[in-house]
């Protein structure tokens, strides 16, 4: 199972145990640092349609701080890429694509939080400050936009929900006015739209009520990805059959 267009290392059901569960907890981490980072440098960090924006009204001269947008935009697509390397690396005997990806985002969270715990102790966070503080948050969430990108099957994303809304939207129509053999797959898709957008809200919200703690944030999101660590399927990948 060394390539990504296999089964495995795509799909929350061939990696995780409680896979709706996984979806939720994936959006619902990728919430909290969204709000701690919207709050504290302006800038998301998970979900980069925002920054685009951002950035483009910063070119315009229309933001200052465009410079943290695009830091975080940068980060985020490095992010992506390794999380896509680490997926497509499956030597038999060593932590699984998951287990190695989600490691590598608790890693990142403990150093965003350090970082951002020693830089509060030297003044003010200027831009500068603020675009390398956002650039570390946005590389681990990069990582984990591509730990899995299909739930059951239906394509479904943890960072980023403009998409989300799109499809959830559409799976409600078409499970309305769809055959009735074609309603299960519809269903489905609704469904698991609605636990990202719902995961990913009430992450915001939990982001938010604890952000007047500098560490309240950094915390939550371990305590998640700790319990997403936790779920992981097969820590170890398997030998090649036959």
């Amino acid at each position: 199972m060394s390539d990504s267009s296999s089964s495995g290392w795509t799909d929350a059901r061939c990696d995780f145990r409680l896979p709706t569960l996984a979806l939720f907890l994936s959006a619902f981490a990728a919430g909290v640092v969204d709000a701690l980072s919207l709050l504290r440098y302006g800038v998301f960090v998970a979900n980069q349609s925002g920054n685009v924006v951002h950035l483009g009204m910063g070119l315009a001269g229309y933001r200052p701080a465009w410079q943290v947008n695009l830091a975080s935009i940068l980060a985020f697509g490095l992010g992506g890429v390794v999380g896509t390397l680490n997926r497509r690396s499956a030597a038999p005997g060593l932590l699984s694509p998951p287990a190695r990806a989600l490691l590598l985002v608790i890693a990142v969270n403990v150093a965003w939080a350090g970082l951002s715990r020693w830089l509060d102790g030297h003044g003010p966070i200027g831009i500068e400050r603020a675009a390398a503080l956002a650039a570390v948050g946005a590389f681990g969430m990069g990582i984990l936009a591509v730990v899995f990108v299909q739930t059951f099957g239906v394509s479904t994303t943890t960072t980023y929900q403009t998409g989300t809304v799109l499809r959830t939207a559409q799976s409600i129509i078409d499970w309305m006015f769809s055959r009735r053999s074609d309603r299960r797959r519809t269903r489905l898709g609704s469904l698991l739209g609605l636990v990202a957008l719902i995961g990913y809200a009430g992450g915001g919200a939990a982001g938010a009520r604890v952000s007047p703690f500098l560490e309240g944030p950094f915390v939550l999101a371990l305590l998640v990805l700790v319990a997403l660590l936790a779920m992981v399927r097969g820590w170890r990948v398997p030998p090649a059959a036959g």
